[in-house]
């Protein structure tokens, strides 16, 4: 089988990093063939994290899309990010990919339909909102992140659908456990690990954060954002892929607040997998899947208020062995189910049947 990837983003995008390009190895090993094709460049994620956008730069990566896609025909599938060209008609990809005459495979792990049936802009709505939909429907198959991106698949009467989560590479994580998460330490550092696309969802515990720095047992760090943009009373730490479980294993607690929005009940909850990759325990809030992730008292805790925020913050701040124990059955669930030794068997099994 020859499949070609066309990826949204390089290395530098988690979605195309952790769904697609972390498998090819074990896809290479079961005989597949793959070409990786992504739309956007590494300057144009830089840019975007900085809040900026190049468009002749996305004109030119659409077009070069296109030329790609029409010299494509050796392929048995494409394998498709997200859409093929982001705020165009489903009317003209269609017209693309049946000029190919190749089937493909549509994967999501956010919910991007949101991005337009909830824009704020009427055209937009009007001309994309069942984009997605149209998608899904012409697709051979799809392959989603969690439940409630299966069932916007299923509404929208995907063929077949797969849900294979966005998981870690255990074997970077080691087996051993936080590196300060020791039983008489006086400062506890809280982390959080994402991009400006979510940064907002740190917001509304700030005045936690504030209030507990200054009671001096509590550090707040956030990796990947600028933390003086958004006046959040947490220290910022620059992310890098090669040195992103180092930083993470310097937490003794990972956290992921969300709003409530539908967009957000779409995420996939890939930060609490990596905190507890790391024998992180985590407190969350109780949106989409980390309901699912998390276990009172098992692994983490999900905070409904502020109060319970602050509760459970506290709670694992004043009990080491509390911070173990859930750490460590984070860790286990991560190897149950949300690595790539287990997800890999079930993606390659999806493709080629």
């Amino acid at each position: 089988m020859k499949i070609l990837i066309l990826t949204r983003y390089t290395r530098l995008g988690a979605s195309s990093r952790l769904r697609f390009l972390q498998y090819l190895p074990y896809l290479e090993n079961s005989g597949i063939s793959t070409t990786i094709s992504p739309l956007f460049t590494d300057r144009y994620i830089l840019n975007l994290q900085d809040g900026k956008k190049n468009y002749l730069e996305i004109i030119i990566s659409y077009f070069k899309r296109f030329i790609v896609l029409i010299k494509s025909r050796e392929f048995n599938v494409f394998w498709i990010e997200k859409e093929l060209f982001p705020y165009i008609p489903f009317w003209i990809e269609k017209c693309v990919l049946i000029n190919s005459k190749v089937n493909y495979i549509l994967d999501f792990d956010d919910a991007v339909f949101h991005n337009y049936d909830l824009h704020n802009s009427l055209l937009v709505r009007f001309f994309l909102r069942n984009k997605h939909k149209y998608l899904i429907n012409n697709a051979s198959k799809v392959i989603v992140g969690n439940e409630y991106l299966a069932e916007y698949a299923k509404r929208a009467l995907a063929k077949f659908i797969a849900i294979i989560p966005t998981v870690v590479d255990i074997n970077r994580y080691g087996l051993e456990v936080s590196k300060n998460n020791t039983a008489n330490k006086k400062i506890i550092h809280v982390g959080w690990i994402g991009q400006n696309s979510s940064a907002l969802n740190l917001i509304k515990l700030n005045s936690i954060f504030k209030k507990l720095t200054s009671e001096g047992k509590f550090k707040f760090i956030a990796v990947g954002i600028d933390t003086k943009k958004y006046n959040l009373c947490m220290d910022s730490v620059t992310w890098s892929e090669k040195d992103e479980v180092e930083i993470l294993k310097t937490f003794d607690i990972g956290i992921m607040p969300l709003n409530d929005g539908y967009f957000e009940k779409g995420k996939c909850g890939y930060k609490l997998i990596q905190y507890m990759a790391c024998a992180i325990p985590v407190v969350a809030s109780p949106i989409g899947i980390n309901n699912n992730l998390i276990l009172n008292d098992i692994n983490g805790y999900l905070a409904y208020s502020d109060f319970e925020w602050e509760n459970y913050l506290n709670r694992l701040a004043d009990d080491y062995d509390l911070r173990v124990k859930l750490g460590g059955n984070g860790r286990i669930l991560v190897e149950q189910s949300y690595c790539l030794d287990v997800t890999a068997k079930q993606l390659i099994d999806f493709l080629c049947t």
